[in-house]
Order: C-alpha cells, then sequence, then structure tokens
C-alpha cells in the first residue's frame, strides 16, 4: 500500500540522519587502507597491547602477588612468610585457569570486588615501563596518513594516563581523539560488553565498518569488535584465530597502512 510504501521511505531517512549526526560524515581525506578495507579510526587496547610480553609478565607478576596477599589477609593472616603468598599465589593461578575470570577467581578465594579494583584495576603499571620511541612515531605515523586515534581499554583513567605518560612521553594525549577507560563508561558496562564498542565508536565519530581494533585479547578485544564489523587486528603470539591482521608487536601496524 503507498502508505506503507510512505512510511518506509521515511523511516529510512531518518535512520540515515541520525547515523550520520552519530558518527559524523564520512570523511575521504581522513582514511587509511589495510588491505581492501578503508579505515577512519583506529581503537587500541593498553595493558599488552601497547607494551611486550616480558613487560606485561613484570608487571602482572607484581599485580597476582599483591592479591595473593590480600586473600590471606582476608583469611586472618596479618603476617605472612614469602612461603605462604608464592602458595597462594599458585593457588589464585590455578582458580583462574580453572573458571577463566582473574575478578571471580579473587572473589571467590576471599577476595572483594574494592580490594581487586584497587589492587589490580587500579595499580599503576608505569613504575615497571619505560619510553618507547618506536611506540611514539608508529603512533605518530598512523594519525598522519590521516586517520583518527582512540584508546578503549579495562583500565581506569589515572591508571592509563600513567601508563601512557611513561610509553609515549610528552604531550602523549595530542595523538588521540579519545580515551575510553572503564571509569568513563556508561554504568554497568565494561569490554566485552557490545556497548562498550559502541560507546567508544560514536566518542571516536567513525562508524564500526570504517573502524579497527587492535588489541591482545581475543575475548576482550577482537571477538566483540568483530561482531559489530570492525576489521580487528591481533597483537600477540597465538598463531591463528579469528582476527584480520596479525601482528607480533604492535609496531608492526604503519607498514601495513596505506592512505586510500
Amino acid at each position: 500500500p503507498l502508505f506503507i510504501n510512505i512510511l518506509l521511505k521515511f523511516m529510512v531517512i531518518v535512520f540515515r540522519f541520525h547515523k550520520n549526526k552519530l558518527y559524523h560524515c564520512y570523511n575521504p581525506s581522513m582514511t587509511a587502507r589495510i588491505g581492501k578495507r578503508e579505515i577512519e579510526g583506529f581503537l587500541f587496547d593498553v595493558d599488552g597491547t601497547f607494551y611486550g610480553k616480558e613487560e606485561h609478565n613484570r608487571i602482572f607478576d607484581a599485580i597476582q602477588l599483591q592479591l595473593a596477599v590480600a586473600i590471606l589477609a582476608a583469611s586472618g593472616k596479618s603476617k605472612t612468610s614469602d612461603d605462604e603468598i608464592r602458595l597462594m599465589k599458585s593457588k589464585y593461578l590455578e582458580k583462574v585457569a580453572e573458571i577463566g575470570k582473574w575478578q571471580r577467581s579473587f572473589i571467590e578465594l576471599g577476595g572483594s570486588p574494592d580490594q581487586y579494583r584497587i589492587l589490580a584495576g587500579d595499580a599503576d603499571r608505569s613504575r615497571h615501563l619505560n619510553f618507547n620511541p618506536e611506540l611514539r612515531l608508529t603512533l605518530d605515523k598512523i594519525k598522519a596518513l590521516p586517520t583518527k586515534l582512540g584508546i578503549l581499554t579495562s583500565a581506569a583513567t589515572e591508571v592509563t594516563k600513567n601508563t601512557c605518560s611513561k610509553l609515549l612521553g610528552n604531550g602523549w594525549n595530542n595523538l588521540f581523539e579519545v580515551v575510553v577507560c572503564e571509569d568513563s563508561l556508561p554504568s554497568n558496562i565494561q569490554k566485552p560488553d557490545l556497548r562498550v564498542f559502541q560507546f567508544a565508536n560514536e566518542k571516536l565519530g567513525v562508524s564500526p565498518e570504517r573502524a579497527a581494533m587492535v588489541g591482545d585479547s581475543i575475548g576482550d578485544d577482537i571477538l566483540p569488535a568483530a561482531a559489530l564489523g570492525m576489521l580487528t587486528v591481533y597483537v600477540g603470539e597465538k598463531e591463528s584465530g579469528p582476527w584480520d591482521l596479525h601482528l607480533r608487536r604492535v609496531e608492526e601496524l604503519a607498514a601495513y597502512l596505506t592512505n586510500a
């Protein structure tokens, strides 16, 4: 019927208007290409993505020891030996391997959500890191293509600021149009919730189909981004997986990009 056709056309017009308003208009001068995909914006995870396995292991070994001490304290042991701490750390890692969740494992062994946030989520990584001029140059090159850059991390804002300041040096925040951290997200959502990635793309002003997610976690970065239609760039040692591009180090990314 004529009325139905008019209504459908009206709905299409409204959808296109709001989509353009939401993500802004496509700007061909702000586009890079990875293979056949044109990309207007990149979202980067930080922990495990901006620094390598050695630094990652050093940081999280220190965090795991702190979590072990907190679990022992929660059980009533105010004084503990190094052997007891190492034993509890091993028990904690066994629980993580069993259920696959870091925070839930900590809570099941006697810790609290607030303790986990303070000791793990809010732990300062920067003292284990050094300035990385190669990473800074890589991000400078990508931004100069030009494209939009953003951060999407599960870490807290202050932790992210300290980490990026140490790795990227002065003026690091000028590289990124948006920095989305766990404590800057709408309430009750966190990675890998698809709404997190939608929120970050909206802030960046790029539609998911023209955005790329760069991260080291299959579950928290790659799968949800792929579900939204984003191009996915995995940084890590796994040889095969559900990603579009695999890098050993994030510094390799610039070599795969060309001007669209």
